[in-house]
């Protein structure tokens, strides 16, 4: 008979020494009324002032790539670093998925917060043609609006989802098509969310 070969378990890795530097925890940085005061923690951690290197078409594919494997959180940050190009032809569209993603998360103030940001500094920039995702046309205005509908919704705000739906029918331009080839505007989108 063959003799059995018997392994011994390994040994668990040593544990690091402490160091002076291990456990302490630097308080978040406060303004005068003493709210954490993000933007100088930014500051101390080097934030970038200027767009970031990389090239925003590359950035947003990226993101949009993130997105759709369920991601969400880092293709939030690969779609702000897109918002940094505020010029760029895919700024507006970053914003736009930056509330789809807070959506998703169900985090809907992030959403409409970010919904908000399409409305008020990009109403007439169109939805850009990115290359597999081409079912959108039209003002990314709509979709941000459609997106305000879903995010009043899941805050259980029936009355202003309704409003921005009126808001909507000003968008009959601006639609998605389906499978099947057929056109549904946004409005009608809402519509149906509405119920």
């Amino acid at each position: 008979m063959a003799k059995k070969k018997t392994t011994r378990p390994k040994s668990r890795p040593k544990a690091s020494k402490p160091t002076a530097k291990r456990g302490r925890v630097r308080p978040p940085a406060r303004d005068a009324a003493g709210r954490r005061d993000i933007a100088k923690r930014a500051r101390v951690k080097g934030a970038r002032s200027k767009p970031p290197a990389g090239e925003p078409e590359a950035l947003f594919a990226q993101a949009c790539d993130l997105a759709s494997r369920g991601f969400l959180f880092d293709a939030i940050a690969l779609f702000r670093q897109v918002t940094l190009h505020r010029a760029h032809d895919l700024a507006d569209d970053a914003w736009t998925d930056i509330g789809l993603c807070s959506l998703r998360m169900r985090l809907f103030a992030d959403a409409l917060e970010a919904f908000g940001r399409v409305i008020d500094d990009y109403p007439d920039a169109t939805i850009a043609r990115v290359a597999g995702q081409g079912k959108e046309f039209g003002r990314t205005a709509a979709k941000a609006r459609l997106g305000r509908v879903h995010a009043l919704l899941g805050l259980g705000d029936v009355e202003s989802a309704r409003r921005e739906t009126g808001e909507l029918e000003l968008f009959a331009d601006s639609y998605i098509t389906t499978p099947d080839g057929a056109r549904k505007t946004f409005h009608s989108l809402a519509i149906e969310a509405l119920g």
